[in-house]
């Protein structure tokens, strides 16, 4: 049965497809106004765990900043880049399933610097009552590996991969759901031979930050298991004047999830942690959610959004304990947790966050346009055939897109959309 929003559905979908399908080629690609096209603005983030040899390794993660990158010196040299890290657990199930916080937190915060050829990285533990302790720090030439006890960091130009085969989530898609095709399109132009020395093939390079941390630095609290993952950007001025800049945490919150640019500046200039103030945004992310949801082939999500107060607290979470290959591509780790818990099934064994390879953007739509069910794992499967491979160790983003001349020097038939190696949906 449709839900009570059938008139504001009518509406928001004009918008939202729009909106939805241009961020589909993207993470965080598609932000609001006030930090598009800026040094500051955040394009993915990656957390997990890697299984080192068969132990629990370090925490990894992986920041991508300023989307469509042609060189490091765009980062901003004014611009502080912050992971932040919470204990962190899951209450509840169904339209009661929330997020519980930690008061202690693990920052790393990075700048970059001598015109933007050097990086520096330091590791702080914030208590509850605000007092800080330095844990580690790292600096030295981007490209290069710097280590200290503790955290290991790298910071180059890297490839931000899009694991996603348009042409098989078409397959998956019923003939009515017209509003997809502009999906094919996009697809076309990147395997079509018109287009191979198209510049828009260099356009999925970012700024790229892998950083790895001790697992004994991470925030604990009883009752709290996890742990929450974010990212942001502040402009420091000379007198000491900080304006937040982006903000990231999930996929596709500020692009998917809020629409309207206004409300996705205000998104991005509210501290990561902050759920109160989160909650301002609440009608917004529901008229998201409506646009997205409007996509389904299932009777529609109920009004409210079931998922709606628990997205509102925008953080990756992941079990830190729960060790992952770093490419296994028959997992995929990417809101697990969130889901096992919706479902009211056992977080056991369920490692959560997000590595390079997890195909997030589909598995977005698995949950928030298809409900699950037998699309949750047809289109969580699917791989986009273009996209460099990732490295299987630190730091795990792949290297910066060869010049179109040799990227594309492959033959066409080894980009077929088609290609029997790609799995696609059986209706």
């Amino acid at each position: 049965m449709r839900n009570p929003g059938n008139m504001l559905r009518a509406a928001v979908l004009v918008l939202g497809i729009t909106a939805v399908i241009s961020s589909a080629v993207a993470f965080d690609y598609r932000d609001g106004s006030a930090v598009r096209d800026r040094g500051g603005d955040l394009a993915s983030l990656y957390a997990f765990v890697p299984n080192v040899g068969g132990e629990v390794g370090p925490l990894t993660v992986a920041l991508t900043i300023k989307p469509y990158a042609l060189s490091v010196a765009e980062v901003g040299k004014d611009t502080e880049y912050s992971i932040r890290i919470r204990a962190a657990g899951l209450a509840g199930s169904g339209e009661r399933l929330r997020t519980k916080l930690g008061a202690a937190e693990l920052a790393i915060t990075c700048n970059y610097f001598d015109h933007d050829y050097q990086i520096g990285c330091i590791a702080s533990h914030i208590s509850a009552d605000g007092s800080t302790r330095v844990l580690g720090a790292v600096s030295g030439d981007l490209g290069d590996v710097m280590t200290a006890p503790g955290m290991r960091a790298m910071s180059a130009l890297r490839s931000d991969p899009l694991l996603i085969n348009f042409h098989a989530t078409l397959n998956c898609l019923e003939d009515d759901e017209v509003e997809f095709l502009g999906l094919d399109d996009a697809f076309k132009r990147r395997v079509h031979p018109k287009f191979r020395n198209s510049i828009e093939h260099k356009k999925m390079n970012v700024v790229g930050l892998v950083i790895e941390v001790n697992r004994s630095w991470l925030p604990q609290e009883a009752g709290l298991p996890l742990i929450a993952v974010a990212a942001q950007s502040v402009d420091v001025a000379n007198d000491g004047t900080r304006t937040p800049l982006d903000r990231i945490g999930r996929t596709g919150t500020s692009t998917f999830l809020i629409q309207d640019d206004e409300a996705r500046n205000g998104w991005n200039a509210t501290d990561p942690y902050d759920v109160a103030g989160a909650t301002a945004f609440r009608a917004e992310m529901q008229r998201g959610l409506t646009a997205v949801d409007s996509h389904s082939r299932r009777a529609y999500w109920a009004w409210p959004h079931p998922l709606l107060e628990l997205l509102l607290s925008d953080h990756l979470l992941l079990n830190p304990n729960v060790p992952v290959a770093a490419i296994d591509a028959s997992r995929n780790n990417y809101f697990e947790l969130e889901w096992a818990a919706y479902t009211g099934r056992s977080l056991n064994g369920l490692a959560g966050g997000r590595r390079p390879i997890d195909n997030s953007i589909s598995r977005f739509f698995a949950v928030m346009a298809r409900q699950a069910g037998r699309h949750f794992a047809q289109l969580e499967a699917l791989k986009h055939p273009l996209y460099r491979q990732t490295h299987a160790a630190f730091p795990y983003l792949a290297a910066p897109y060869e010049k179109p001349d040799t990227l594309f020097s492959r033959t066409i038939e080894e980009l077929n959309p088609r290609s029997p190696t790609i799995r696609g949906c059986v209706n």
